[in-house]
Formats: structure tokens, C-alpha cells, sequence
């Protein structure tokens, strides 16, 4: 389990757990045509979100948790694409005119990342601030994105790896049925499964939740010191090879435990424990 431990996490719509639903518990989720819940395709846990036509999506009811103007954000997820097409949405907090989006698209097998130029004087997503091919064959296997904002420079991650970065000034404000899956009309959407979306009011890194996309697990957000009572061992220490010493102990909420081998005072292992 990688844990963040953010101060400003606004949603976390986990999917895999086979409910439609943001377990912060700061928006409302709509689903919207036949998008469902499926467990044909999972990284991990019971189901992911499944659209299987271009109109299936969610829409997030609360479009204000998503507004953080020119500051810090972070937004991420996996996207298992089984169709490629000309500007699928993915993920939009608005329409592309009029408005102050942020907006990312699968396009024929790019990600891109769009928003509008706080300078842009016709008022249209046409700033592109980063994008990735994923490939001939990027289909029927499954993506890590994330896009992160830190002080002003906009980074795109796929499975981990930062693609490109930009420095465009815009804000994202006044936002408008935030939709995941397809435009906010429901319409020009993708094909395919989507797990553990998350967005976050601060810049958040995965060397922070110990998170490797590359060894796919689900992400809990956690503010504070994880609860660890009734800690005990059958001993304080071994003095032979292949004595054992038996932990027990009780852990109230998603968390991770790591306990640390020394052998003659040197650290000589870790071990660690994800729940």
C-alpha cells in the first residue's frame, strides 16, 4: 500500500474497491451512460472503472474541490486505453472555451496535457503543456499518468518517469462538472478501464508515498501518525543462529509497518509490511 500523507487531498475515487464513490468524502459521483464497474481488467482489488462506449464517464458534483487557481496540484491515475482514436477525453475540469481548465486527452496513442494561457487572448484549452506516445502496440495494457504542478512548472508522469515539463502560467478556476472518462457533454470519451484516480490541492512525488508504478498497488491518502497499539515480542533480543523472536501487534488503518534487522549492532535488512 503506498501511503501520501498530504495535507490537501480532495478526492480519491479508488474504483478498485467496486464502488462509485469518493472515499475523502468531498464530492458526489455521478456515472454517467453505461460506464460500470468491471473485474476483466484490474491492477489490483475487486474491479476498475469500465467504459466501454466513448459516452460512458463519471462526473465529480463538487467542480469547487478541484479549483486551486495558479497554486500546487496533483492529479494521477491508471488508464488501461483498448481503443486509440483522435482526441479521446480522459480527464477534463471544463470545457475547452471560456473557461480555466485543465484537460488531459488520449489522442491517438498521446497523452497530452492541455490548459489555457493566462495570457491567451482567445480564451481557448489550445496551449498544449505536455505530451507522450505511448506506442504502436500502447494498447490492452495499462498506464500510470500523473500531471503535478510545483511552483509553477506543470510535469507529466507516465509509469513514473517524467516526460516533458512546462512553465506556462494558467490558472484552474470556475470549474464546471469535472468529468472523468469523456468531455463534461459526455461525449468524445475513451474506451476503456480506469483505477485509483486521485487529485490533491499540493504537489505530491512518488518518492513521498514510496510508490513505484512499476510494481502496480493502490494508494491510500493518510493525514497524520497511523494508530499501532499492542505492540509485544516473545523476546527482546536472540543470542544464537536460527533463535526467533515472535512480533504481534494491532494497526487501525490503511498504513504500512517497517521494522528494521541489526545483528550485532549494524543494520543488516529491512523488513517491511503493507497493509
Amino acid at each position: 500500500m503506498a501511503v501520501f500523507s498530504p495535507t490537501n487531498a480532495k478526492v480519491h475515487f479508488k474504483a478498485y474497491d467496486g464502488s462509485f464513490a469518493d472515499s475523502l468524502s468531498n464530492t458526489t459521483i455521478t456515472q454517467n451512460n453505461g460506464v460500470a464497474m468491471s473485474s476483466t481488467q484490474t491492477l489490483f482489488g475487486q474491479k476498475s472503472m469500465y467504459m466501454a462506449s466513448f459516452s460512458d464517464s463519471i462526473t465529480f458534483g463538487t467542480p469547487s474541490v478541484f479549483d486551486v487557481g495558479t497554486g500546487d496540484y496533483t492529479v494521477g491515475f491508471w488508464f488501461y486505453p483498448t481503443q486509440f482514436t483522435s482526441w479521446d477525453r480522459l480527464f477534463v475540469t471544463d470545457t475547452h472555451t471560456n473557461s480555466e481548465p485543465i484537460r488531459i486527452y488520449c489522442h491517438n496513442g498521446s497523452i497530452l496535457v492541455f490548459s489555457e494561457s493566462d495570457d491567451d487572448d482567445d480564451t481557448t484549452a489550445t496551449n498544449q503543456m505536455g505530451s507522450y506516445y505511448f506506442g504502436a502496440d500502447g494498447e490492452d495494457q495499462w498506464w500510470h499518468i500523473m500531471v503535478r504542478r510545483d511552483s509553477g512548472t506543470t510535469k507529466l508522469y507516465i509509469n513514473g518517469i517524467e516526460r516533458s515539463s512546462s512553465n506556462m502560467s494558467y490558472s484552474i478556476d470556475n470549474s464546471y462538472l469535472p468529468t472523468l472518462g469523456a468531455e463534461i457533454t459526455q461525449a468524445m470519451g475513451t474506451k476503456g478501464y480506469i483505477q485509483d484516480f486521485f487529485w490533491a490541492e499540493e504537489s505530491l512525488s512518488f518518492t513521498q508515498a514510496d510508490f513505484t508504478p512499476g510494481t502496480a498497488e493502490p494508494i491510500t491518502f493518510h493525514s497524520g501518525n497511523p494508530s499501532i497499539s499492542s505492540f509485544s515480542t516473545s523476546a527482546a533480543s536472540v543470542a544464537n543462529s536460527g533463535d526467533s523472536v515472535t512480533l504481534s501487534w494491532s494497526v487501525s488503518g490503511e498504513t504500512k509497518l517497517e521494522l528494521l534487522k541489526y545483528v550485532g549492532g549494524l543494520l543488516s535488512s529491512t523488513f517491511r509490511s503493507k497493509f
